[in-house]
């Protein structure tokens, strides 16, 4: 694994997180080890997958946006585009400092 895990020092973000474990998606935040040793947040889209069914039909049912069935490209760009709406949700919500771009 080249990220160092980090416990984020923002309360805002900590609490984001912690609000997203509890929901059962798992996650990862700290340091790529790479020049300039970015701050990283990965999310493992397959504790999740359970949720994939719900928000095909969400895509559906709001946009009229198909998604074929057993495509794995097109599920884990669904599942990771949730997972990211929910965690800025989250952020957000909490976030009332400063804009959040």
């Amino acid at each position: 694994l080249e990220v160092e895990a980090l416990e984020p020092e923002d309360p805002a973000l900590a609490a984001s997180l912690e609000q997203m474990r509890a929901q059962g998606v798992k996650s990862l935040y700290g340091r790529w080890l790479i020049e300039g040793a970015p701050r990283v947040l990965l999310f493992d889209t397959g504790s999740a997958f359970h949720r994939l069914d719900e928000w095909k039909g969400d895509l559906w049912n709001i946009a009229g946006i198909p998604s074929p069935p057993n495509d794995t490209e097109t599920n884990d760009a669904i599942l990771f585009g949730y997972l990211v709406a929910c965690f800025l949700g989250e952020y957000v919500s909490r976030q009332v400092d400063t804009a959040v771009v």
